[in-house]
């Protein structure tokens, strides 16, 4: 299985831009979080978003930021991988309480989402898989875990810098009636692309395809009615691979052009800061709302 990820992923560190190693750490984290227990706040987290994941399937999600266009979510036929750096920092600001959640188009492919959870409280990132028979949260990581994943990233042109993490989420066909999700992180320390989840699952081409699940790209969901003192959050070098013949690849390709997506502004919660139309953009919350 390493090999096929080492040929589907064109693995380049996003810093370098050159070609790095894929480096499978799926059996550690398993080892180390499997039997790890979800406290009350987390389970009550998880319910509450399913619910607001099946309320929403019929319209749209609540979010800020990038959406795939109708007729582009639904283009690709046998792949899409979607890679992107979410600004990560140790605390999201006074209380807040959101998430920062991407998909990469298809219907059964990971959501990967970053939850603040007000106060005091570390963040973490989280995997929700989809594919499975009955879609769950698959990982649970907690900041402190994630060090050698968290690297600065200069997100304007002052040369401001973020902490920031980099993942990639493929979704890949496997055969006619199996399909394959991937999630991977980029190790600074190690100078790796790290698969951190993997997991295949029946699946036709059809079935990958679907107007709600994965149309939001990458986008800060409000679980509050307004912010006061919310730091810098938000996405840098957001990028897509797609696949639309079997064993063929795209190279990266600068995901947020204005036949890909449309951008949906905050107007009253969470302020921009930042744009780069549209590879990036960077939210805040200087004064309440």
């Amino acid at each position: 299985m390493d090999n096929f990820i080492n040929n589907k992923l064109l693995p380049l560190d996003p810093i370098s831009g050159k070609v790095v190693p894929i480096r499978n750490v799926e059996k550690e984290i398993k080892a180390r979080y499997a039997n790890r227990p979800l406290d009350d706040a987390t389970k009550a987290f998880q319910v509450a978003f399913e619910e607001r994941r099946k309320v929403k399937a019929s319209s749209t999600i609540d979010g800020y930021g990038a959406f795939y266009d109708e007729s582009y979510k639904n283009s690709f036929v046998y792949g899409s991988n979607l890679a992107s750096a979410i600004v990560f920092p140790a605390r999201s600001g006074i209380n807040a309480e959101l998430n920062l959640a991407c998909t990469n188009r298809t219907a059964k492919g990971c959501e990967v989402l970053i939850r603040y959870k007000g106060g005091n409280n570390p963040p973490e990132l989280s995997v929700y898989d989809w594919g499975k028979t009955r879609p769950d949260f698959v990982l649970n990581l907690p900041y402190e875990d994630l060090a050698d994943y968290i690297f600065p990233i200069v997100v304007d042109p002052s040369g401001m810098s973020l902490p920031c993490i980099f993942f990639g989420s493929a979704t890949e066909y496997v055969d006619s009636v199996t399909w394959r999700n991937i999630v991977t992180l980029s190790n600074q320390s190690t100078s790796t692309w790290d698969v951190i989840y993997q997991a295949e699952y029946p699946s036709t081409v059809a079935e990958q395809k679907d107007d709600y699940l994965g149309s939001w790209a990458a986008i800060i969901e409000p679980l509050q009615n307004s912010y006061s003192g919310l730091g810098f959050l938000g996405f840098s070098s957001i990028v897509l691979q797609t696949s639309s013949s079997i064993g063929t690849w795209t190279g990266w390709n600068s995901l947020l052009d204005s036949e890909s997506v449309f951008l949906t502004g905050p107007p009253n919660k969470i302020l921009p800061y930042f744009f780069v139309p549209n590879s990036q953009f960077i939210f805040r919350s200087p004064l309440l709302f």
